[in-house]
C-alpha cells in the first residue's frame, strides 16, 4: 500500500518523520508531494502516517491523498482540508523512578515557540515555559510538589493546536527535599 499526499500550491512537504519498521517514506524533490509505502503488509484505518507540511495550526485547503495497493490500483482518493497538527512533546528530565526534590528541574523537547505546561497527577500546573528555537525547554516548579507518588505530563500548545507527552511516574521524597535545603 502507498499513501501519497499532494500539498496545495504554496505549501511544501518538508519531511516524512515516521521511523517504523515496514514503512518507507520519501519527499519529492520539488516538495509538492510525499509518500509512505507500507512494505510489511496492509495499512489499516488506525495507522497514523505523519507528513511535515507547515507551521502547526495552519489550515491547508485542497490537499489530496491517494491510497494505492501494491499493484498501484487506487483504493481511495480524495481532497481534504487539513489542519496541521503539533508533534507530541517529550519529557526527558526528570527520569522516572529516581527520588526527586520538591522542585526538580523538568526539561524536554517540543515544537519551537510552543507554550509548554507541565501538569501533575491532579492536573495542576507544576511549571510552564516557551520552547526555544532549537526545540528544547526547561522549567522548575515555583511551588514544591507534594511528597509521595506523583505523575508528570507535558502539554504543548501553538496556534490553537495542542499535543500531550506520555506521562512519567515520579516520587518526591523527604530525603530528596532535605538534600536541596
Amino acid at each position: 500500500m502507498t499513501l501519497t499526499l499532494t500539498a496545495p500550491r504554496g505549501t511544501r512537504v518538508t519531511g516524512v518523520p515516521l521511523d517504523a519498521s515496514g514503512y518507507r517514506g520519501s519527499v519529492a524533490a520539488d516538495g509538492r508531494s510525499a509518500a509512505y509505502t507500507v512494505t510489511g503488509g496492509e495499512s489499516g484505518p488506525d495507522n497514523v502516517l505523519p507528513f511535515v507540511l507547515a507551521v502547526p495550526g495552519t489550515r491547508l485547503r485542497d490537499c489530496s491523498l491517494r491510497l494505492t495497493d501494491a499493484r498501484g490500483v487506487p483504493r481511495a482518493v480524495g481532497r481534504w482540508l487539513v489542519t496541521v497538527g503539533l508533534a507530541s512533546p517529550t519529557l526527558t528530565r526528570p527520569l522516572s523512578g529516581v527520588p526527586l526534590a520538591a522542585r526538580p528541574e523538568v526539561s524536554g523537547t517540543a515544537h519551537p515557540g510552543a507554550q509548554v505546561t507541565v501538569r501533575d497527577k491532579d492536573d495542576q500546573e507544576a511549571c510552564a515555559t516557551t520552547t526555544a528555537p532549537d526545540g528544547t525547554w526547561n522549567c522548575t516548579p515555583g511551588t514544591g510538589l507534594p511528597a509521595g507518588a506523583n505523575r508528570l505530563q507535558t502539554v504543548a500548545a501553538l496556534n490553537g493546536v495542542s499535543a500531550m507527552s506520555e506521562q512519567i511516574d515520579i516520587v518526591v521524597t523527604a530525603e530528596a527535599d532535605a538534600g536541596r535545603q
